[in-house]
């Protein structure tokens, strides 16, 4: 069975579980996915993926890789990612937001501390990672792995 065909699967079940008032359709599709592994996938595949996060639409963490607890900023980063706000600030280090569509997100830090991309996953919610400083040369290669990694969650 390929991954959309699981999807399908997994909402329909997650609506006929939501209705009897067992679980949420959304805690069902976060148990599905193993996040630790598709962050170590992507670590490995791109030298400049330092931290991921996945957040929901109202800015709350549903998981992070190690070290990187977006918790107190996950709110302010999907209100400036969804209003294209010109600056966002993350564990108190500024980024200039440089791309702000409904699909991604890319800022940078203009005194070469990396950059915080993101992308929309299929289960709509915000894959957020941040990238070494190394990153500035190859930021669109940087966000094109994320947004695949994104799709995978």
């Amino acid at each position: 069975m390929n991954s959309a065909n699981e999807s399908v699967i997994l909402r329909n079940l997650a609506k006929m579980i939501k209705i009897m008032g067992i679980i949420t359709a959304l805690e069902l599709m976060k148990m599905s996915v193993d996040y630790e592994s598709l962050y170590d996938e992507l670590k490995k595949s791109n030298d400049n993926v330092e931290q991921c996060a996945v957040l929901e639409e109202n800015g709350t963490l549903i998981n992070s890789s190690s070290g990187w607890d977006l918790s107190e900023d996950g709110k302010q980063l999907i209100e400036t990612w969804l209003a294209h706000g010109p600056r966002i600030v993350i564990q108190e280090i500024g980024f200039s937001v440089l791309r702000s569509e409904p699909e991604q997100f890319i800022a940078r830090n203009v005194s070469g501390k990396g950059a915080i991309v993101g992308s929309i996953t299929k289960s709509g919610n915000y894959l957020v990672v941040k990238l070494s400083p190394s990153s500035a040369e190859r930021m669109g290669r940087d966000f094109i792995d994320v947004a695949r990694y994104a799709a995978k969650m």
